[in-house]
């Protein structure tokens, strides 16, 4: 074999093996990109199955901390794709289902469904369920007295006196008995019930803000438009959140992404020198800008936290970041020597550190809280430490008898807050606050071991179902009995 015959076919095996590892990486490629469907379950529950749900059907009694769950199917395999807590973390499974599994969950759904209807089963509320009414009450009742009643005195123009103060209280305690009636056998739970809450607030605020735009100065728009905006606001957050179950933590974070928008729409036109309120324009670029931040931080937060595990704790941390990070912005300046002198610019200087300092926070607090468990009852610690800690640095100075100057004090309350938030951090972990059960149950001996026993509602659905599907209900597993220790 001469040497250029040698080159040649030394040439054709590296082609080969380009051709081979370019076959290889384009056959993976492809199988990574291979397209999964999820299963829509029944119209009562959609595609995700909540807590709540998981409860009410009983689909998967042996996952304590479950989280949500869908089905899938690719090609012609279905997977059931399940989402619990364990030891602080969140973990996923992928589960591969036969084709009459699937439909055995399927129909228990539906089977379960015609049962709550035809009235063979009742419904079960869950204690997450009934979470939130208190709050939807009493804000009611709150609203008829601080809007209601004052707004129909307006526009009825009745005078003050016996009979204002009469109306007012009547619709005050007219309002109670109406929203305990509406909220009779209530299943919202805490996470709609809060959106609904804060909906409300946030028809209240367009309601006064919408006579702006017309340039109006009589005092009936203004309590009409309130009055008018509030049910819709609540009925807008009811609509939206209609179509999954939310978590404590999701709706703080939410709510409170809410808010803060809204202040940032606020903040904005003030910091480009937007400031006589007096002037009808930019009396309107103030109410717009507000308007339009409010629902654009409802929404990014709802993306940016969507499936992602924060309990209500580490959402209350998150928001305790927002206002430290806030004030440390604040501190700064401060330190940086401006002055707070409301005749010159200096006050913008203070507006954009807080507008700066605020996401700074919110993320040192999201990426700081990710590894450990926090309770709510830590958290609010955690908060109450920092104050602490920030009085306990300023009594410092006070004592050491510092001139009146502002900068030591602020020095040493950002130093003392920081210290206050590190040692109760610190000695509080695997603390907090839990039921009284829960406490009981892990503090006697005795309760170590528990034995679990299917509920009514599990065993019920599936007699009804082993009488109606037995093909079905072959397929589909039932937990007799449970020792935990």
């Amino acid at each position: 074999m001469d040497k250029k015959t040698a080159i040649q076919r030394r040439w054709h095996y590296i082609l080969a093996g380009i051709s081979f590892v370019c076959f290889f990486i384009c056959a993976t490629s492809y199988a990574q990109s291979v397209m999964e469907e999820v299963m829509r379950m029944s119209d009562s529950v959609g595609y995700e199955i909540s807590p709540a749900e998981n409860e009410k059907y009983a689909l998967f009694p042996e996952y304590k901390n479950f989280i949500q769950a869908e089905f899938l199917k690719r090609e012609n395999q279905y997977f059931l794709k399940i989402s619990y807590e364990k030891e602080g973390k969140r973990l996923t499974e992928s589960i591969a289902l036969s084709k009459d599994q699937f439909e055995a969950y399927r129909t228990k759904i539906e089977t379960v469904d015609e049962a709550i209807k035809a009235g063979r089963l009742k419904e079960a509320t869950t204690e997450a369920q009934k979470e939130g009414r208190v709050r939807m009450v009493t804000d009611a009742v709150g609203y008829g007295l601080w809007l209601y009643g004052p707004g129909t005195i307006c526009l009825l123009d009745i005078e003050s006196g016996r009979q204002a103060s009469g109306l007012e209280l009547l619709i005050g305690g007219g309002s109670f008995m109406a929203a305990l009636n509406a909220t009779k056998g209530y299943r919202l739970g805490y996470g709609r019930s809060k959106l609904m809450r804060w909906g409300n607030y946030a028809g209240t605020l367009y309601g006064l803000g919408m006579p702006v735009f017309f340039e109006s100065e009589n005092d009936k728009a203004y309590w009409g438009a309130a009055m008018l905006g509030t049910p819709l606001g609540g009925l807008i957050a009811y609509k939206l959140s209609s179509h999954r179950w939310f978590e404590k933590g999701e709706t703080d974070l939410i709510a409170n992404g809410g808010l803060v928008s809204g202040l940032y729409g606020v903040a904005i036109p003030y910091l480009i020198n937007i400031e006589d309120l007096e002037d009808w324009n930019q009396a309107k670029i103030y109410v717009a800008s507000a308007m339009v931040g409010i629902p654009l931080g409802v929404f990014g937060t709802t993306q940016l936290i969507r499936n992602k595990p924060i309990s209500q704790g580490r959402a209350h941390l998150i928001s305790l970041g927002c206002i430290v990070g806030s004030y440390y912005g604040a501190g700064i300046v401060n330190l940086a020597g401006v002055e707070l002198d409301w005749h010159q610019w200096h006050p913008r200087a203070y507006v954009l550190s807080l507008v700066l300092g605020l996401p700074v926070g919110a993320y040192l607090g999201y990426r700081f809280t990710g590894e450990e468990e926090y309770t709510l009852g830590r958290a609010r610690l955690i908060s109450v430490g920092t104050f602490a800690g920030a009085l306990l640095g300023t009594g410092v100075v006070l004592l050491a008898g510092v001139e009146e100057d502002s900068k030591p004090y602020v020095l040493a309350s950002i130093l003392g807050s920081a210290a206050g938030m590190w040692y109760t951090h610190r000695f509080t972990r695997g603390w907090g606050e839990k039921t009284a059960s829960a406490i009981n149950s892990q503090s006697s001996p005795s309760n170590r071991v528990t034995v679990s026993l299917p509920s009514y509602n599990e065993l019920l659905s599936f007699g009804i179902l082993a009488l109606r599907k037995p093909s079905f209900s072959r397929n589909l597993p039932l937990e007799l009995l449970r020792i935990s220790f």
